[in-house]
């Protein structure tokens, strides 16, 4: 960092600091802190999602879903209006994250049709391993064998 010097109309601005932060919706030091508590908050509610399997997309969620609070914010702040009555360059921003958590809490099962329909697939893959497969398949190879048998005497 280079020394301030007298004719210079203010000091340099030190590492980190944050005066040209608007929403900090694009700023991984603002956001990961909420996300951070979004993760905890939704891996204590749904145990399931605290499966290393699911750290890639729980983490994709958080992120969006922290942008768009933040925007939120922002938008409560300033509007979503400029003084010309215009959208503000942040909504276009506002609108992706939206797009992208609501993607990502539909694959998660964070609503509710996605939520019934992740029960219903667990429910089915739970059935399904309590099936003997080999029994299944044997049973259907000798109706296949009975079949041809009666079709053999059908024909004879």
């Amino acid at each position: 960092m280079t020394a301030w010097e007298p004719h210079q109309l203010r000091p340099p601005f030190e590492p980190g600091n944050t005066l040209s932060t608007k929403h900090g919706a694009k700023s991984e030091r603002v956001i990961r802190p909420i996300a951070d508590r979004l993760v905890a908050g939704i891996t204590e509610e749904r145990p399931d999602l605290a499966e290393a399997q699911y750290e890639p997309a729980i983490t994709a969620w958080a992120t969006a879903e922290a942008q768009c609070i933040l925007l939120r914010r922002y938008a409560d702040d300033y509007g979503l209006l400029d003084q010309k009555g215009l959208p503000r360059p942040f909504t276009r921003l506002w609108r992706l994250a939206g797009a992208s958590a609501a993607q990502h809490r539909k694959r998660l099962g964070l609503d509710p049709s996605s939520n019934a329909q992740l029960v219903r697939d667990r429910a089915t893959a739970s059935a399904l391993r309590q099936f003997d497969l080999d029994a299944v398949l044997e049973s259907g190879r000798r109706a296949f064998a009975e079949r041809d048998q009666d079709q053999h005497q059908a024909g004879s």
